[in-house]
């Protein structure tokens, strides 16, 4: 894949195993938080023991991190797998199938009527990354734009679905580690 935009762990991995190198990051730290149905009284995390928690599968971050939060096999919430964004998450529990569902941090101000149980801790910005067989000009343009999108008002949008204000410059060494995850 000659471009990837992608949280830290893939990111450190396409780094490593296949040479690619980080073009720029969002400004914004990845981090996912725990949001909870209004209708579960006195929300702790040991309240979901046994209930469900919808998510985005593995490998996302956010499944990863969620398994953090219950780190004892034997109190568990009943972890679904089945969103297929982390909208569809949230809608999941709206619906009534679901008790709580992990989303990246930034989203959780759009839905106010669902309770904020825990943030993870954060890690580096969503990162696009090149292959190292990609044009080391076509690098350095799409490096060279991206940096500059935040400046241009008819990008707004772009910026907002992703969740983000702008794009930074990055270095491999910002994700160094993150693939453990």
């Amino acid at each position: 894949v000659d471009l990837m935009l992608a949280e830290p762990p893939i990111t450190d991995y396409r780094v490593q195993r296949f040479q690619a190198e980080p073009l720029v990051r969002t400004a914004e730290p990845t981090s996912y938080t725990l949001l909870v149905s209004d209708q579960i009284e006195n929300p702790q995390l040991n309240s979901l023991v046994g209930r469900s928690i919808v998510t985005m599968p593995s490998p996302s971050l956010g499944f990863a991190l969620l398994l953090e939060f219950y780190p004892n096999p034997v109190a568990q919430p009943n972890i679904l797998s089945s969103a297929s964004s982390w909208r569809d998450g949230v809608e999941i529990v709206f619906a009534g199938e679901a008790d709580a569902t992990i989303v990246p941090t930034w989203l959780k101000e759009q839905y106010p009527n669902l309770v904020p149980l825990r943030t993870s801790r954060p890690f580096p910005g969503i990162a696009l990354s090149a292959s190292a067989t990609l044009d080391a000009q076509v690098r350095q343009d799409i490096k060279a734009a991206l940096l500059k999108l935040h400046e241009d008002p008819a990008m707004y949008e772009v910026l907002n679905e992703l969740g983000i204000t702008r794009f930074e410059s990055t270095s491999a060494d910002e994700y160094r580690g993150a693939e453990q995850m």
